[in-house]
């Protein structure tokens, strides 16, 4: 009796730091996009495509770093009653969950000079990236603490390049912010902001392919 091929199961891809960072990019600019709309007229029609988006994309990271779900099932109701409040609070829940899970992958490395960039310095880049976000909202929405923001990342940015083998461009960076402040918000300019910050840390994870 002919028997159907057996066909293999799809193996998932499973994350390095680098490739994990770069997989949670787009969620989290999703999810701050998310913030500054709600802040201001809101279309909800766009805003419920986007969450669908960072559903999918989150769903993905999950499996892919072997690491608990994130549940963006409450943001997704909140957003389609056309609660703006609960959806503030759920984004923020779900940016939250994210960083827990760079703290659970964090413990699984205890070898830092096995990988090009362990996850304990991927958290810290992410929590750098949060902050730079949180400075582009600020500006966006006219909130007066934007210049304090600022410098709380270039103060985090040059500590970590003092004390790790990441170094960024702290001087572009708050350059590249004010550009975004000088034309109060323009999103070209947040998307280049954010695609520098992204080139500077991946030329660095480049030149980290030795054991550190």
């Amino acid at each position: 009796m002919d028997t159907a091929p057996l066909v293999p199961t799809p193996q998932k891809e499973e994350y390095d730091a680098s490739s994990a960072l770069t997989a949670v990019y787009p969620i989290v600019d999703s999810i701050f996009d998310i913030l500054s709309t709600l802040n201001g007229k809101v279309d909800w029609d766009i805003i419920e495509k986007n969450v669908e988006e960072v559903s999918e994309e989150a769903k993905l990271f999950s499996q892919n770093s072997s690491s608990s779900e994130i549940d963006t099932s409450p943001l997704i109701k909140a957003i389609r009653k056309g609660n703006a409040s609960e959806a503030s609070n759920e984004a923020y829940r779900v940016l939250l969950s994210l960083m827990g899970t760079f703290k659970q992958l964090s413990s699984k490395t205890p070898d830092p000079s096995q990988t090009n960039l362990n996850f304990v310095a991927a958290k810290t880049i992410l929590n750098a990236y949060y902050v730079l976000n949180d400075v582009i909202f600020a500006i966006v929405v006219g909130d007066p603490t934007a210049k304090e923001e600022t410098n709380q990342l270039e103060t985090m940015l040059n500590v970590y390049s003092n004390t790790t083998n990441v170094r960024l461009d702290t001087k572009v960076l708050v350059d590249q912010l004010s550009k975004v402040q000088d034309e109060m918000g323009n999103q070209q300019r947040i998307e280049e902001c954010r695609a520098l910050f992204k080139n500077q840390v991946k030329l660095v994870l480049d030149q980290l392919d030795i054991p550190q």
